[in-house]
């Protein structure tokens, strides 16, 4: 906490003291300015007497004068912590909430010693302060931007689009220099006297300059898109597992893989890359089998969407968000598309090949073993209810593909039905995206359901401190809304 003493500032030009002696003697050189030259003389004798009309006149407008001035010095002293005294002191403080808090006692303002908190992250050494740490391919230029940084704005998506980075920065003196494109970030958030939380490292791919005044924008994403990620190939996959493709596309861009192993065991029995990009085709797979595949810190991650675990299968630590702790809020519950059910259909196409059969005589054993009835040809999956259901329009190669295709858009419609969303007043930089969440303080129907992440947003200014933007949907196993 920062304590400013007052009483060391200068005094403001603003105020001027009145000084009824000077401005009489002003307004009476200014009357006999206005005389002829040979008659100024008599007009000041005439002035020099106090109980003359005219001087009476005069003194009467310069007290007028005295009280107007005196008028404007108040309004001034009004709108500044040193001089502002009881409701307008008050106003300040409310007039700063969000970015500086008060302590509004005026018998220490009047002793000169004010206690002031500020939220922004160029006065260093405060505590409840922001604070960050870039890097820039490893060199440390924290310093070198943080008295010229005006925004920092990192949107963390839960889908495959890329997290994006955006740093704004004053050159207004020109002296910043344009990074090459390619270079890459490297961003921790939190506050000041806390342990900051890493939040993964950026590829520029795009740089403005804007002006006047000057600025220069850096605009950064999580994955280097510009590379061979965005590059249309062709692929076919046959009788395999989701784990193999995704090791094998992993492996194209040398990144770690994050997955659970009930989705890595999950077989594909026929799926092509038809001039589609790997980032293209990742997403069609997630959505295929009812994931969410993103790029983040140099691995790939593929993991069950909307069930707050990790990609290992552990559930993660339910945070709680209360009302008090927001800004603002938004809740909205759609019912128009409000489905009670999926069906999917199946047909084979393809009759399996008989294996040739050798004849052996063998004595007969009596059995009781019943034979395995073949799968049908053809055939409708539901999952819910059939009161009104929605009908993929696809049809399955068979039964298994049918039942996953309709259940993941079962687990779709479920997450879709309700969304809110949250503006914290401050920010908190150790959510991700597929936390599971918990609210108080709104209406029942809100408070009660189970929340999931989806997108996250910190804003780091000037002007607002640091917040976070919270998008959530309703968790899957929820659907009591």
């Amino acid at each position: 906490m920062a304590v400013i003493d007052l009483s060391q500032l200068p005094a403001p030009q603003i105020i001027e003291v009145p000084d009824f002696e000077s401005l009489l003697a002003e307004r009476k050189e200014a009357l006999i300015a206005l005389y002829p030259a040979n008659e100024q003389a008599a007009m000041r004798r005439v002035l020099a007497l106090e109980s003359d009309p005219v001087v009476k006149i005069l003194q009467e407008s310069t007290y007028r004068e005295i009280l107007l001035r005196q008028r404007v010095n108040e309004a001034a002293q009004a709108v500044m912590v040193a001089y502002a005294i009881g409701s307008d002191l008050d106003q300040l403080a409310v007039c700063h909430a969000g970015r500086s808090s008060y302590c509004c006692r005026e018998g220490e303002r009047r002793s000169g010693r004010v206690i002031l908190m500020m939220t922004t992250p160029w006065i260093n050494g405060q505590q409840n302060s922001p604070a960050f740490h870039l890097t820039m391919d490893g060199a440390d230029i924290t310093q070198k931007l943080e008295k010229r940084l005006l925004s920092l704005t990192l949107t963390d998506n839960r889908g495959f689009e890329a997290d994006q980075l955006d740093i704004e920065l004053d050159d207004a003196d020109g002296q910043l220099q344009l990074p090459r494109r390619g270079v890459v970030l490297s961003l921790s958030l939190g506050w000041q006297g806390e342990a900051l939380f890493p939040k993964g490292s950026y590829t520029v791919d795009e740089i403005e300059h804007s002006g006047t005044p000057d600025r220069l924008t850096l605009r950064a994403r999580s994955a280097d898109l510009r590379q061979t990620l965005n590059t249309k190939r062709e692929k076919s996959w046959h009788k395999t597992s989701v784990g193999e493709i995704i090791r094998e596309v992993a492996g194209r861009y040398k990144l770690k893989i994050a997955m659970g192993e009930d989705m890595a065991k999950m077989d594909i029995d026929h799926l092509d890359q038809t001039n589609e990009s790997d980032a293209s085709f990742l997403m069609r797979l997630a959505k295929q089998c009812g994931a969410v595949a993103c790029v983040k810190d140099g691995n790939l991650l593929f993991i069950r969407q909307g069930q707050g675990k990790t990609a290992s299968g552990r559930t993660l630590p339910v945070i709680t968000l209360k009302r008090r702790d927001g800004d603002s809020h938004r809740f909205t519950l759609a019912d128009r598309d409000a489905y009670t059910g999926v069906i999917a259909s199946w047909l084979h196409t393809r009759e399996p090949a008989k294996k040739p059969v050798a004849k052996v005589k063998r004595r007969r054993r009596k059995t009781t073993a019943k034979k395995k009835e073949p799968e049908a040809k053809q055939g409708d999956y539901l999952i819910g209810t059939d009161e009104n259901v929605l009908v993929l329009s696809r049809t399955y190669a068979n039964r298994g593909n049918a039942e996953r295709a309709a259940k993941m858009q079962w687990e779709r419609l479920q997450r879709g039905v309700a969304t809110f969303s949250i503006q914290l007043a401050k920010g908190r930089a150790e959510l991700y995206t597929e936390m599971p969440v918990k609210v108080s303080g709104f209406k029942q129907q809100i408070d009660a359901g189970e929340w999931i992440i989806t997108t996250l947003t910190h804003s780091l200014s000037a002007d607002n401190g640091y917040t976070t933007s919270i998008e959530l949907e309703v968790k899957i196993e929820d659907s009591r809304l």
